[in-house]
């Protein structure tokens, strides 16, 4: 299975979507904020990454195009539950997101996005 990194400044968005991921057999990593989950995708590379969109200190943006510009072949969903998030989720498709969610996100939406975006990245 997958290496999944979520990151999340919500601790119950986070939790719930690691479990969810988890249950699936993926291995899973948790970041708190953009800044936290560009240092561990750094330290740990993941096959995945699932971001939400508005987060302190570095924002969903700024981790698609950091993430996107050094592997430009990493699968990522964007999720987001604020009030903009037609407009959050439109650039995260933009800036290369393959999968766009919003919150509040269902266990069977979570899995088909990730299921989704694994099958349609390179192998390595």
């Amino acid at each position: 299975m997958a290496r999944i990194l979520v990151i999340d400044d919500d601790p119950l968005t986070r939790e719930y979507v690691a479990k969810i991921v988890a249950s699936a057999g993926h291995s899973v990593e948790q970041a708190e904020d953009g800044v936290q989950g560009l240092e561990v995708f750094r330290k740990r590379p993941a096959e995945l990454v699932i971001t939400d969109m508005v987060m302190p200190r570095a924002d969903g943006v700024q981790v698609i195009e950091t993430l996107l510009r050094d592997h430009p072949n990493l699968p990522v969903v964007a999720m987001s539950g604020a009030p903009e998030s037609a407009q959050f989720l439109y650039l995260a498709s933009y800036l290369g997101a393959g999968k766009v969610l919003t919150k509040p996100v269902t266990a069977e939406a979570m899995l088909g996005a990730v299921n989704s975006a694994l099958s349609v990245s390179p192998k390595k």
